[in-house]
């Protein structure tokens, strides 16, 4: 997790330990609502967001069970568990989040969107809601995001050596399609955020079309998908053609329309970003094709892909230095350095006992050049595009990991949690 300084100094309105149902049970619960020593639902929420944003995590789950409330944080593929409310709470709670996201708090079985803005201390949170109706109530999940948080350069992400190289030249050219992919919250807006700031000067005319704005940049023009007031992304695509700008951005590419007008801009003189789900770098032109282009449409387009996911850091204030066993040697790829010292997660109150700080994404940089596109031209397998690309330097993300492991930023295990032996 990645503290937030700023909040630290906000006092803690409820103890929400001392309202946890698992430690205190049932009959201690009920004492406490009999001397009326619970919390209102308004309170004990507000604190589970405050804390949240304190402890710099981006996710609440509020999954509801038949005797319970539980409540985890999240960081994209890390949860930490937080407190088990008392099961009357669940709906009172709900509630709460509904009519502050403008959702309708009187349906109960379809699944719900919202979102709203909440000031925490001097910073400012959107807040986005996802609810839907499980058995035991709605389970409900809130995405915040730091309106504050600075936008990061591209060296600070995580790309290193060879692949901030590639990846550095990839966006310096006039025109053409970048994509960066990975899972749903790998950090993919963020490194094409961070591109665009590499990239801005006063010869370049940015736009953004962005269904959710995560950074407010001050040199870009950004348009915000409204479809509830007839703005569709394809609408806003539409007029960007318009506008003539040498570097856009278009959040996610998901569909053909949205992949057709991308590759059009290319073909007008601009340099796209956009992003896709994807397991790797190479997977992506598969996907793409899968969205009823033509092989020659993506290669005339398509320059390079960039695929990422994050790694837990080790926490500086604890990790301890070890000498690998020889499994540990043959997961790293058996170096034949006798002497190499790896560290590990330990645990303190810096990092609340995790052995981990922070992120730091890892990458892979698929970079388009004449046999790759002469291999999607004519439609070639998947197998053939990677054999192509490997004779050609790339390199998957495994041995960035590795290499991340071997510097002491983060360890063996997550080596193994990621892509595994």
């Amino acid at each position: 997790m990645n503290i937030n300084p700023g909040l630290q100094s906000i006092p803690s309105k409820v103890q929400l330990e001392q309202i946890d149902i698992r430690s205190l049970g049932k009959e201690k619960i009920r004492e406490l609502y009999r001397a009326g020593k619970i919390p209102t639902p308004e309170a004990i929420l507000e604190e589970i967001v405050t804390r949240a944003a304190k402890e710099g995590f981006r996710f609440i789950h509020f999954e509801p069970m038949e005797n319970m409330l539980h409540i985890r944080y999240g960081n994209y593929d890390f949860l930490k568990d937080v407190v088990s409310l008392p099961v009357n709470l669940t709906e009172n709670i709900a509630g709460i989040i509904k009519i502050k996201a403008g959702i309708n708090a009187f349906e109960k079985r379809k699944p719900q969107r919202g979102k709203y803005t909440l000031n925490i201390g001097p910073m400012q949170f959107s807040l986005a809601v996802n609810l839907i109706a499980v058995n035991a109530g709605e389970r409900i999940t809130i995405d915040m995001l730091n309106k504050n948080a600075e936008l990061p350069a591209l060296q600070e992400l995580g790309l290193q050596d060879t692949n901030l190289e590639q990846y550095k030249n990839l966006i310096s050219r006039r025109n053409g399609l970048i994509l960066v992919t990975g899972s749903k919250d790998s950090g993919k807006s963020t490194t094409v955020y961070a591109s665009l700031k590499h990239l801005k000067s006063k010869e370049n005319n940015i736009v953004t079309v962005e269904d959710r704005q995560e950074y407010q940049l001050n040199f870009a023009t950004q348009i915000i998908v409204t479809p509830e007031v007839g703005l569709t992304r394809e609408e806003a695509l539409k007029a960007l053609l318009q506008q003539n700008p040498n570097v856009a951005l278009i959040s996610e590419i998901d569909d053909n329309e949205t992949v057709s007008n991308a590759i059009e801009a290319v073909l007008r003189g601009s340099l796209v970003f956009s992003t896709m789900i994807s397991r790797d770098a190479i997977s992506a032109i598969p996907r793409l094709l899968g969205l009823d282009i033509s092989p020659y449409q993506l290669s005339t387009g398509l320059i390079g892909v960039a695929h990422q996911t994050f790694v837990r850091k080790l926490c500086d204030s604890c990790k301890e230095s070890y000498t690998p066993d020889p499994a540990e040697r043959e997961i790293l790829g058996n170096t034949g350095e006798s002497d190499v010292q790896l560290f590990r997660a330990k645990g303190c109150e810096h990092c609340h006992g995790s052995g981990y700080s922070g992120r730091t994404a890892v990458f892979e940089i698929l970079t388009i050049n004449d046999e790759l596109l002469d291999a999607i031209f004519q439609h070639a397998s998947f197998s053939s595009i990677k054999d192509i690309a490997r004779k050609h330097g790339y390199v998957d993300i495994r041995d960035d990991i590795v290499n991340k492991v071997k510097s002491g930023i983060t360890s063996v295990e997550e080596l193994i949690r990621l892509v595994g032996n």
